[in-house]
C-alpha cells in the first residue's frame, strides 16, 4: 500500500517552499546578507521546512529550543515563532554558520516570517472549507503585521499577484488529492470515547443509494458474511488513513483511530502479512491501532500479536471477564465496564468518558466550524 500521509507532506514541503519564495519577492530587510543569494535562500527554506514539518507535524524528529542560546529578539515571541527559529538555527549550526547566527539576527527573523506566513497562507487553501477565500485581503493582512517590525520592508508589491495565483494553484492541487482519494459509497463512522484526547473507534459503513429499499436482506447478508469481512476491515483502514491525510491537510494534530478486529482475522496469514504492510509507516503505525475485544484475546492471539509486532488495544466491554490489568498491554474501559468495577486510573488504561458518533467532517471542522477562514490569520 501505498505512504499516502508522506506522499501529502511531501506535496505539502513543496507547496510551503514555493509560497516562501513568492514571499521573499514581496518583503525582505535592510542589509540582508543570508537571504540575497537565491539558491542560497532556497536551500535553507527547504531544510528548515523539511525540519519544520518532521519535528511538528510528524513528530520523527526531536524537538529542541536553541533561540535563548543564540538570539533574544523581540519578535520571536510576538509573532509566535519560535519553533521556526529554532529549526531554522538548527539547519545554519549543520550549515556551519554558528559562530556568524547574531550578526543574521534579522536575516533569521526574516526566514522564520516567510516560512510561518507561508503556512499560514497554505492553511486558507484547506479543500475542505467551502467559503470563497480573499487571498488579497489575508495577505495584506500579514503584510501590516510583518511591517510593524521596523527593519521588515516591502521589496515589490507588485509579486502579490504571482502569490495569489500560486495559492489557487494549489487549492486545485489540493482538491485534486483528495479526489483520487475519495470513496463515494464507503465511509467510517468513528465514536469518540474521550474528552480529552482525540481517541475515535471506527465503524465501516457501505452505502448504495436506494439498494436497501429493494432487498434490505441482500446488505445484510452481505454485512454479515464472513466473506467480506475481513476485506470491509480493510477498507475502514484505509478510511482511517485518508481521514489522518485530511487533518494533515486542515493542520490538525493527528487523532488516534482505533480499528475493530476479529479474532478469526489473524487466523489468515494473508490478513496478517497485508496489515503489517499497511502499519509499517512511522505516522500510520503510531496513529492507527488494533482494536481487539477482551473475550476474543486468549494467550495464542496475544503471543501472535506479539510476534507479528502488531501494536492494539484490549476493548473491555461491561460483559467482559477482565479482572486484571497486564502492565504490558493497553486497555480502553467503556463506560459500563468501569461503572461496573469502578476502576482506578493507571497509565495503560484508558476509561471511555463520552461515545459521541461523528463524521468526518466533524472531526476535521471541531472547535471552528463557525469561525470565518479569513479570520484564521495570526
Amino acid at each position: 500500500m501505498t505512504d499516502w500521509v508522506s506522499v501529502y507532506y511531501k506535496s505539502k514541503k513543496n507547496n510551503i517552499c514555493k509560497l516562501a519564495l513568492h514571499l521573499s519577492n514581496i518583503i525582505t530587510i535592510d542589509n540582508p546578507r543570508l537571504t540575497t543569494n537565491k539558491k542560497r535562500l532556497k536551500e535553507l527554506l527547504e531544510l528548515s521546512v523539511d525540519i519544520y514539518i518532521d519535528k511538528h507535524f510528524l513528530s520523527t524528529r526531536e524537538r529542541m529550543n536553541l533561540n535563548d542560546v543564540f538570539i533574544k529578539s523581540p519578535y520571536i515571541n510576538e509573532y509566535g515563532l519560535s519553533d521556526v527559529v529554532s529549526v531554522i538555527i538548527e539547519v545554519l549550526i549543520k550549515k556551519g554558520i554558528i559562530l556568524d547566527i547574531k550578526n543574521n539576527e534579522n536575516d533569521i527573523i526574516l526566514l522564520a516570517l516567510l516560512i510561518k506566513m507561508s503556512f499560514l497562507l497554505n492553511k486558507l487553501n484547506n479543500p475542505f472549507y467551502d467559503k470563497e477565500v480573499d487571498y488579497n485581503k489575508s495577505i495584506n493582512k500579514l503584510l501590516n503585521l510583518t511591517l510593524k517590525i521596523p527593519y521588515i520592508k516591502i521589496k515589490n508589491k507588485e509579486n502579490i499577484n504571482k502569490l495569489v495565483s500560486e495559492l489557487k494553484n494549489i487549492k486545485k492541487r489540493e482538491i485534486k488529492f483528495f479526489a483520487i482519494l475519495s470513496k463515494e459509497n464507503s465511509f467510517n463512522k468513528y465514536i469518540r470515547i474521550s474528552e480529552t484526547m482525540p481517541f475515535y473507534i471506527t465503524q465501516y459503513n457501505y452505502y448504495i443509494k436506494d439498494l436497501e429499499k429493494h432487498n434490505m436482506k441482500a446488505v445484510r447478508e452481505v454485512y454479515n458474511s464472513s466473506k467480506y469481512k475481513d476485506d470491509f476491515t480493510f477498507i475502514s483502514l484505509e478510511l482511517a488513513i485518508i481521514t489522518l491525510i485530511k487533518e494533515a491537510a486542515s493542520e490538525k494534530y493527528f487523532s488516534t483511530f482505533l480499528i475493530p478486529i476479529k479474532k478469526d482475522f489473524f487466523e489468515n496469514d494473508k490478513n496478517i502479512k497485508k496489515l503489517k504492510d499497511v502499519l509499517k509507516y512511522s505516522v500510520i503505525k503510531s496513529k492507527i491501532k488494533v482494536l481487539i475485544n477482551s473475550n476474543d484475546l486468549d494467550e495464542n492471539l496475544e503471543q501472535r500479536l506479539k510476534k507479528e509486532n502488531i501494536d492494539y488495544y484490549i476493548y473491555c466491554s461491561e460483559k467482559s471477564k477482565v479482572l486484571e490489568f497486564k502492565e504490558n498491554n493497553k486497555y480502553i474501559l467503556s463506560k459500563g465496564y468501569n461503572k461496573k468495577h469502578q476502576v482506578k486510573k493507571q497509565d495503560n488504561l484508558l476509561i471511555e468518558t463520552i461515545n459521541i458518533s461523528m463524521n468526518e467532517l466533524d472531526i476535521l471542522f471541531l472547535k471552528e466550524k463557525e469561525q470565518n477562514i479569513n479570520e484564521r490569520i495570526w
